[in-house]
């Protein structure tokens, strides 16, 4: 076996390789445990589960050879074996396994000098790493008589050492290990009590140590915090020149309590007068302890009394027995840093380790504070705790369900140990039929906390929400009216109708409380865990209906103004009827296309869920001008079904005015709802859908007299005729259009015009007067008004010129029109460029380069969605010429 892997079974049952635990779930560990207990001996398939199940045909032969398999990999292949049909055989050596090790230091520990049985003694003791039972952390085992004797010859040890250790004068340090011993494996019989008042009196030791406080833990094993835990044990430690100062900040059910708790027990040792634990009560329902109360009970726990009960006699005498003592004190659930303030002791060599759901921000700037800030736990430690807690089986056979119910709970351990409570209480039903009843129902508020039947968790959190001020409460409220739990702060200013200094106060409040985290990379959104939006949304239920509407409505408007200054960055020149926005509406200010792509990235869910969000449908108005500010975005990335989703509800709605209402806005928005509803569907190339939308669009627009609408119908027209080849219809439309656009004056749509006119002559194999239409287009177009046409036209350019056997200028044209699509976004005109150019490069011999411009297209193609038919097949054809070039 590997000289740096170790098994472990004093305490928490791990693998470790490089001093470093290798991943397992408890099952397998356990598995371990039963193999370790009885090295190089074959165990029976009956006793193995037995100890697992308690039922000696607890688990199939298919299941044990599943753990079997996952051992192996852990622990290597080489050392599982199978010595008959039925037994499984664990093979290392008796030093590799730590209760080996330690019975075999006892054993030496029974000869030799005083100071050989002390060191020997004391070698036994550090076996124990952890202060959890041995064999723990593997879920519902049946080890009950190992773990007993496990607990009996450690106690014995402690017996021995402490005795050892006072018969050679080492006093102080059989204190300790007495009082060490009480809390770790009891004093039922009152041996290690009447010996620490023994070694009391021989010490001259007339203070009582800290009565150990500790709140035991709900489980054994904490998943997924052994990092943390490392921190802590770092920072644990007295200094001899000052108080040190640790906070474990988090949000609510993230585990604060488990782990200070758990690292406090670590650490305890190390504390010559021990541990108190002081519950603050900052977030309950009992009543928060007042600075004197936790002062006089710290006090009482050190069985100091004081005289006189003055505030300043009581703080004195706290801060004097403080000052003399070497203590780890845990402050739990202290509401802010006022909490803790003036609870800090003075003098040097004790610690104070605080928790909180605030993130204490006042106490880490003006102390020397060591913080840890802890989060959700990752998916694999998630699902270690899920697994522990419904059985590894229900788990593994339920895997995708387990995962989604992971996904629905966020990674923070009280939530799910609350699903976990209720998977149990129903072993029958299916976890994907549970988590769609809590869904459904919406009862996950409603969900009790285990060991506490009356306390729900709507409750707990109702408990951080009760701490906030007016101000950050409103915001509260404003993001559970939010349809999403990302917010942008702009939009949360604009909800609340007030100041963003005030709007700013109250966001750091609550991020502060943990009830709102920035965004990753975005220091203006801001994201609530899922159940904390609920109660979230819970809290503006309750508001008047009128003010929740009055927030949708501020919601709305923003999205309408922001989108439409992205929007017209983007280069669309739509003219949307939205007037002019308020001054007090902040809005984006992107200056480059991809910047304005950018922000409808982030933001592009949250119009999705307005528009599907029945509460926000009675301002139609926004039903069609949502979705004309977001299509270009969406063609731009691709979004082309829901772009066609929700211009047919604004085409719905619009045509259902009644025409004595229309006005002008309703006739032209509907206009330009039928062409960008054919724009989608020729990008989908549904182009019977796309003619008839368009015909719509021309149609309607002859009927309202709008010959501007009229045009560029048939503009759209042409490019679909175009795509399609259908030239002869492309060799009526484009003329046409190009008349009319400049009886208008409009020098953008009618270098569009004339671009479609290049492409019917080179149709037509004219290239020549292709050539010369299109450089007439050029000359009415304009890069920085119209990107996309300018493209367009320097494509054209490109085929003339390719046409005419002036490669190198084709490929020039055509990177001038790439190097427009690479800032707009277009992904797939980029693509389909590069696999153009690479074509005229191949016929020019200039492998490398064509090379690259294949596999760029390759590359670009393989991350598009909704890659058409004739890409796919490009796609083949590249790929089948890298090839060939690669070969050669």
């Amino acid at each position: 076996m590997e000289e740096n892997l170790r098994i472990c079974l004093l305490g928490k049952v791990q693998v470790l390789r490089n001093d470093e635990a290798l991943k397992a779930f408890p099952r397998v560990l356990a598995l371990l445990a039963v193999l370790a207990l009885s090295p190089a001996k074959p165990v029976a398939r009956d006793k193995i589960n037995f100890y697992l199940t308690g039922d000696p045909n607890g688990l199939s032969a298919t299941t044990l050879r599943g753990y079997a398999h996952a051992l192996r990999e852990c622990v290597g292949k080489g050392r599982i074996s199978n010595p008959h049909q039925g037994a499984l055989q664990l093979d290392v050596p008796l030093d590799k396994i730590d209760y080996w090790t330690f019975k075999d230091l006892l054993a030496q520990a029974g000869s030799g000098d005083l100071a050989t049985r002390i060191e020997t003694l004391r070698q036994a003791r550090d076996l124990w790493t952890d202060a959890a039972e041995p064999l723990a952390g593997l879920g519902d085992v049946h080890f009950q008589y190992q773990v007993a004797e496990m607990q009996r010859l450690r106690r014995e040890m402690y017996r021995d050492l402490v005795a050892a250790e006072a018969k050679h004068g080492e006093v102080a340090e059989a204190l300790a290990d007495a009082r060490q011993a009480c809390w770790l494996v009891g004093d039922d019989d009152g041996h290690f009590s009447s010996t620490i008042e023994e070694l009391k009196k021989r010490s001259r030791v007339t203070r009582e140590p800290a009565r150990l406080q500790l709140l035991r833990s709900s489980r054994p094993i904490i998943f997924g915090r052994d990092q943390e835990l490392e921190r802590l044990d770092a920072w644990l430690v007295p200094d001899a020149e000052l108080v040190r100062v640790v906070t474990v900040t988090g949000p609510p059910g993230v585990g604060k309590t488990e782990l200070a708790t758990t690292a406090a027990r670590r650490a305890q040792s190390r504390f010559a007068d021990g541990v108190l634990y002081v519950d603050l009560n900052g977030f309950s329902d009992d009543q928060q302890e007042s600075i004197d109360d936790v002062r006089l009970s710290v006090l009482g726990s050190l069985d100091v009394r004081v005289n006189g009960q003055l505030a300043k006699d009581v703080a004195s005498a706290y801060l004097s027995e403080l000052a003399a003592r070497s203590v780890l004190i845990i402050f739990d659930n202290a509401v802010n840093s006022a909490h803790v303030w003036d609870l800090l002791p003075g003098g040097a060599g004790s610690v104070v380790l605080v928790t909180s759901r605030s993130r204490l921000v006042e106490l880490a700037v003006s102390k020397s504070v060591d913080h840890l800030e802890l989060g959700p736990l990752d998916p694999e430690a998630s699902m270690q705790l899920l697994a522990d807690a419904i059985g590894d089986d229900r788990a593994r056979n339920e895997k995708d369900a387990a995962e989604r119910l992971l996904t629905a709970f966020g990674g923070i351990p009280l939530l799910l140990i609350i699903a976990a409570a209720q998977a149990r209480r129903h072993p029958q039903a299916r976890l994907e039929s549970l988590l769609e009843e809590w869904k459904k129902e919406q009862t996950l508020l409603k969900l009790d906390v285990p060991g506490n039947r009356r306390l729900e968790l709507r409750t707990v959190l109702s408990w951080s929400y009760g701490k906030l001020s007016k101000n950050a409460q409103q915001l509260f409220g404003l993001i559970g009216v939010h349809p999403l739990p990302v917010i942008r702060f702009e939009a949360l200013t604009h909800m609340s109708g007030v100041a963003s200094t005030q709007v700013r106060t109250g966001v750091a409040e609550l991020v502060d409380a943990n009830l709102l985290n920035v965004v990753d990379g975005h220091h203006d959104r801001y994201r609530a865990h899922d159940l904390i939006n609920a109660y979230a949304a819970e809290i503006a239920a309750q508001w008047p209906a009128s003010e929740q509407d009055a927030a949708r409505k501020r919601l709305l408007e923003y999205l309408a103004h922001a989108g439409r200054a992205c929007d017209l960055a983007m280069g669309s020149e739509r003219e949307l009827p939205l007037g002019p926005s308020p001054d007090t509406l902040p809005l984006p200010k992107p200056t480059t296309s991809s910047a304005a792509r950018s922000w409808f990235d982030a933001e592009y869910p949250v119009y999705v869920a307005v528009l599907n969000d029945e509460n926000f449908w009675k301002w139609q108005e926004y039903r069609w001008l949502l979705p004309l500010t977001l299509v270009t975005f969406q063609w731009r990335r691709g979004y082309w079904d829901e772009a066609v989703r929700f211009l047919l509800v604004a085409r719905d709605l619009l045509r259902d005015v009644t025409t004595s209402n229309w006005g002008q806005d309703e006739q032209r928005l509907l206009i330009m709802t039928y062409r960008m509803l054919g724009g989608t569907y020729r990008l989908r190339r549904e182009y019977p859908l796309a003619e008839g939308a368009l015909r719509q669009s021309v149609a309607t627009s002859v009927k309202a007299g709008d010959r501007h609408g009229e045009a560029l119908g048939l503009q759209s027209l042409g490019v679909v005729h175009e795509e399609q080849g259908n030239w002869a219809e492309a060799r009526k439309e484009f003329p046409r259009t190009a008349e009319l656009f400049g009886l208008l004056s409009d020098r953008r749509g009618q270098s569009h015009a004339l671009n479609g006119v290049a492409s019917v002559f080179l149709a037509d194999g004219s290239p020549h007067e292709a050539l010369e239409k299109a450089l007439e287009a050029r000359s009415l177009a304009s890069r920085e008004t119209d990107p996309n046409g300018w493209a367009a036209i320097h494509r054209n350019l490109a085929r003339c010129h390719a046409e005419l056997g002036e490669d190198t200028a084709a490929v020039d044209y055509y990177r001038s029109a790439i190097e427009v699509y690479v800032e707009q976004g277009a992904t797939i005109k980029e693509a389909r460029g590069y696999f153009t150019i690479g074509k005229w490069l191949r016929r020019s011999g200039n492998l490398a380069d064509e090379r690259r411009c294949l596999e760029r297209f390759c590359e670009l193609c393989d991350n598009q969605r909704n890659l058409s038919e004739v890409d796919r097949e490009r796609m083949k054809k590249a790929r089948a010429r890298l090839t060939q070039i690669r070969t050669r």
